[in-house]
């Protein structure tokens, strides 16, 4: 077995091949390059670690390199992206060798943490639980709201869409009392329309908030939603009510204010979670909690 970095690959399109057998989605390498370009979160780096196998392409990790928020400050920590192996190469010890040789990468650039998210009916979960990651207490419990639309819809004020210059400025606002996932660059969400994680066409700003949104099945899925006060909150939630036409989700509310409001406003709470975010030391030192505390914050659009 030969391994290899993603960005020395000479026969890429051997990539999209494995994301189709382990995924169902062809990723276009293409695509994925253009990703690297575009995505801080890849910014410098080799994309990923490949497993070869006389030339084939038998496994991939790919690689992060994320900026975090601390309780003692700023923090570069590594995330495991899109771990596949080729269904041929199964039970060879492939994606534990790849794993490995990423918390090497992540350890040789100063990361005390590595982070990735997965299902726990996944095979993959308990292979993980095995390499020392561990559940983000905070994570799993961080319930997941529903709300039917109604079928008389109110007459409201239209939102604007978004201005990202003044939807960074209110994240910025929002984020300063959390840790964790709260550090990105004045083109993140622009990213993450190229990236097809939001539609402006159902997205709604105030002066107070925004509410980033998609479409899936005919509902609407709150991928970010930020505000600085109950007010706004409750007015993007008024005219997100408003465009619904079946189901408004929030997959991830990870803001105790918001909590509070989705309650008074009669929302459907579930608490079970078959989607996990993990987290491993790689300094036997460092601990989690020690790290982040009880403010840690993350959203669904910056999951990876």
């Amino acid at each position: 077995m030969e391994i290899k970095y993603y960005s020395e690959l000479k026969a890429k399109e051997q990539f999209s091949v494995l994301q189709y057998l382990g995924f169902r989605q062809a990723l276009d390498y293409r695509t994925f390059d253009l990703r690297r370009e575009l995505d801080y979160r890849f910014s410098g780096g080799p994309g990923g670690i490949c497993a070869l196998i006389d030339n084939k392409l038998a496994g991939f990790v790919g690689l992060m390199q994320i900026p975090t928020k601390t309780i003692m400050g700023n923090e570069l920590v590594g995330g495991v992206w899109c771990v596949v192996t080729n269904p041929d190469y199964w039970g060879k010890g492939i994606c534990s060798t790849l794993m490995g040789k990423a918390h090497e990468y992540f350890v040789e650039r100063g990361c005390r943490f590595c982070f990735l998210s997965t299902s726990k009916g996944l095979i993959s979960y308990n292979l993980y639980k095995k390499l020392g990651y561990e559940e983000i207490s905070y994570f799993q419990g961080f319930p997941k709201v529903f709300k039917f639309s109604k079928i008389k819809k109110e007459r409201i004020n239209n939102l604007s869409s978004i201005d990202i210059k003044q939807a960074n400025v209110l994240f910025r606002e929002f984020a300063k009392t959390f840790t964790g996932f709260v550090i990105r660059p004045s083109d993140f969400i622009d990213f993450q329309q190229w990236n097809g994680r939001y539609e402006d066409q159902v997205s709604v700003q105030c002066e107070g908030g925004y509410a980033l949104v998609s479409h899936n099945s005919g509902h609407l899925v709150i991928e970010e939603f930020i505000s600085i006060n109950e007010i706004a909150t409750t007015k993007i939630l008024k005219s997100l009510e408003n465009k619904s036409d079946g189901l408004l989700i929030d997959p991830l509310v990870s803001c105790e204010g918001h909590k509070k409001i989705y309650q008074k406003r009669d929302y459907i709470f579930e608490q079970s979670q078959n989607f996990v975010f993990m987290v491993k030391p790689l300094d036997t030192k460092a601990t989690f909690i020690e790290s982040y505390g009880d403010g840690f914050y993350i959203n669904s659009l910056s999951l990876f």
